[in-house]
């Protein structure tokens, strides 16, 4: 009887520690995926109606305008902090376009390699006209270009009126529409995979009508070439830009009001990854239990003492 005791409960200890070890493998899974990606900004350290530009590593043509660009409550999430990209700011005597560029050395995309930039967006139901990719130029605001859009190399377009709320790919044959159905004062994961071995870049995206992860495409195909066609070039800055026409012909907005809001923004530069980097709270509670058990379940047991 005491050995099938000792059996049963050598048993109970076996499984009860397989169990904590494969429940901390499972939620560990994404680790080192997570690990990875380089946070670039969530603008957590930021006030409330500060201008983004000279904060962090960030330089805006708007100066210090918080309208044009700067920090915003998120429109969803009063505690919690995001960029807003809204109207005006722009350079006097310029009608064309007003940018705002990210320079940490994290978000370098070296010739040869693949990498991912990801982050999340949403926009208020305004006019939107914004685009946000990856540039080998190192400081795009200081171009003298009417067009800075052509400065992009990767390259993501939200250009929105009432009507035509479309992401789109701006790459070497054009516009390339990708969405028919985004939503306004949605947030919106995206990650873009940039290879900058064959100049092509994969745009995945999560979040309201997308329930998962999906490859976005444009009459079938789903690898699109930079905009400026094939290069040698390092990407080293990140790029967003927004502009003004004219001529408000939809789906081209007269300027960007949006706002369009940005925030958790990542890269990992040492290739595809697809992970959200940003967890979600019952995954980090997950984690931290089964750590937790793991610890409790291999902790030093004394020995039993002969009498």
């Amino acid at each position: 009887m005491i050995w099938l005791s000792l059996h049963q409960n050598f048993q109970w200890v076996f499984a009860a520690r397989l169990l904590a070890t494969s429940l901390a493998l499972a939620a560990f899974a994404p680790a080192t995926s997570w690990a990875t990606f380089t946070l670039i900004d969530n603008f957590s350290s930021y006030s409330v109606g500060s201008a983004i530009n000279g904060q962090g590593d960030w330089t805006a043509e708007a100066g210090n305008n918080p309208t044009a660009a700067g920090v915003a409550a998120d429109p969803l999430d009063s505690s919690n902090r995001v960029l807003a990209i809204g109207a005006g700011g722009f350079t006097s005597g310029r009608l064309g376009h007003r940018e705002t560029i990210n320079t940490d050395p994290a978000v370098q995309m070296n010739n040869g390699t693949t990498a991912t930039l990801f982050f999340r967006m949403a926009w208020d139901i305004k006019s939107v006209d914004l685009s946000i990719g990856m540039t080998d130029v190192a400081n795009p605001i200081s171009d003298t270009i009417f067009n800075s859009f052509t400065q992009f190399r990767s390259q993501l377009a939200a250009s929105f009126t009432p009507g035509f709320d479309n992401l789109a790919v701006r790459d070497v044959n054009g516009v390339q529409k990708l969405t028919t159905d985004v939503s306004p004062l949605s947030w919106y994961n995206i990650w873009m995979v940039i290879n900058n071995t064959t100049d092509t870049t994969q745009f995945y995206i999560q979040g309201s009508e997308f329930a998962s992860q999906t490859l976005l495409t444009s009459q079938g195909n789903s690898s699109f070439t930079f905009r400026n066609g094939t290069t040698t070039n390092n990407l080293v800055t990140l790029f967003i830009a927004t502009g003004r026409n004219l001529a408000n012909f939809p789906p081209n907005p007269q300027e960007n009001i949006g706002p369009v809001y940005l925030d958790d923004i990542y890269v990992d530069q040492s290739g595809q990854n697809l992970v959200n980097p940003v967890p979600e709270p019952g995954s980090f509670l997950l984690a931290m239990m089964a750590a937790a058990l793991v610890t409790w379940m291999y902790r030093p047991r004394a020995r039993l003492q002969r009498r």
